[in-house]
């Protein structure tokens, strides 16, 4: 999550027992941490209700990734060329990966636009900092 500057505020981050993506969840470890690094929270689910946390783009984060404050500077310049910023609130930045065949990552930087109620967002590399188009 990040503040209406921009500037991330918390993370939430979520560790799964399994490696391999097609395996159902035992257990999941929900941990928030701060902008400086210090935990704020955790939280352990095991058993059934381990799997409705484990969505259809978590991946392994991989080495090399941009940190999120380049992706939310490109994601704003990205925006501020297509949409009025002035009308948008609630900023956030995610990483994820595609469904569909497993590319990524992406940092996707997302904006609600208050004009016409729907979500804007940008999708960013997150090895090489370009703006890519949705997949």
């Amino acid at each position: 999550m990040v503040n209406d500057e921009g500037v991330p505020n918390h993370w939430a981050l979520t560790f799964i027992d399994r490696a391999d993506a097609d395996a159902d969840a035992d257990a999941v470890l929900l941990a928030e941490v701060d902008p400086w690094g210090a935990v704020t929270g955790t939280r352990a689910v095991t058993g059934d209700g381990a799997s409705s946390f484990v969505g259809p783009y978590a991946g392994m984060i991989p080495f090399g990734v941009i940190d999120s404050d380049t992706p939310v500077e490109i994601g704003t310049a990205a925006l501020t060329s297509r949409d009025d910023l002035a009308r948008t609130r609630d900023p956030r930045i995610d990483l994820g990966f595609s469904a569909l065949d497993g590319s990524g990552p992406w940092w996707t930087y997302t904006l609600f636009d208050e004009s016409t109620a729907e979500y804007v967002s940008a999708r960013i590399d997150a090895f090489t900092g370009e703006v890519t188009p949705p997949g």
